[in-house]
């Protein structure tokens, strides 16, 4: 069996050191949350089956990149990590958000919003995981449709305990740009609910939007 001793966590990523039938190491990866590890372990048991020996395995799951929109990394030199994830459900954000935690030396930022004509039942739940999982909110659109923007929010806002501690942005780019802003070097983002959708949905219109493409213009600007 392939057992962790030790597991290091910080804005890199992951560093643990395992202990398998066929020697001992360390698996480094630019991946994020303990979910990752597991996920790395499973395939370096695979990758020993298909006889990969353990000093090949480890440098190529290093390599390992995330899927577009999915746990996300988007990194600048001396300012905050950003992470583009899809969670758009109450446990899909509270795993995010307690994932990214392990990770998180400084402040943890939450950007995100519900979509309009869905569960108006999660708007609430999603405010209170944020609130309660995150250290600075801001509240933004996400796919309105035909819903007014201020409507969601307003159900978001119920679940909060302080409604007051939440910036409220409703142009998704600029609350983007507003974190990325005003987060210190040492705090992680998390932009959540689009992930690797290209657009906006506003009435009846798809209008071009992407979270990574906005988090990259910002990081650029402002190095």
């Amino acid at each position: 069996s392939i057992a962790m001793t030790k597991l290091l966590q910080n804005k890199r990523g992951m560093n643990a050191k395992i202990s398998t039938p066929w020697g001992d190491g360390e698996l480094t990866t630019k991946l994020l949350g303990q979910f990752n590890i597991s996920n790395c372990l499973a395939t370096l048991a695979v990758m020993h089956i298909m006889g990969v020996s353990l000093d090949l395995a480890l440098p190529i799951l290093a390599r390992l990149d995330t899927v577009p929109g999915r746990m996300q990394c988007i990194r600048g030199r001396g300012q905050p990590l950003v992470v583009v994830d899809y969670a758009h459900t109450p446990d899909a954000l509270e795993h995010a958000l307690l994932a990214l935690r392990e990770h998180t030396p400084g402040k943890l930022w939450c950007v995100f919003g519900c979509g309009g004509g869905r569960d108006k039942g999660k708007r609430a739940k999603m405010g209170q995981i944020a609130e309660r999982y995150s250290d600075q909110l801001i509240i933004t659109n996400d796919n309105p449709r035909q819903e007014a923007p201020e409507s969601i929010v307003a159900d978001i806002v119920k679940g909060l305990l302080c409604g007051w501690a939440a910036e409220i942005e409703l142009d998704r780019g600029a609350a983007i740009a507003h974190a990325i802003t005003c987060a210190d070097a040492a705090d992680i983002i998390l932009i959540a609910g689009k992930g690797h959708e290209q657009y906006q949905q506003i009435g009846d219109q798809r209008i071009p939007f992407s979270d990574v493409e906005h988090v990259k213009a910002q990081m650029n600007h402002v190095q």
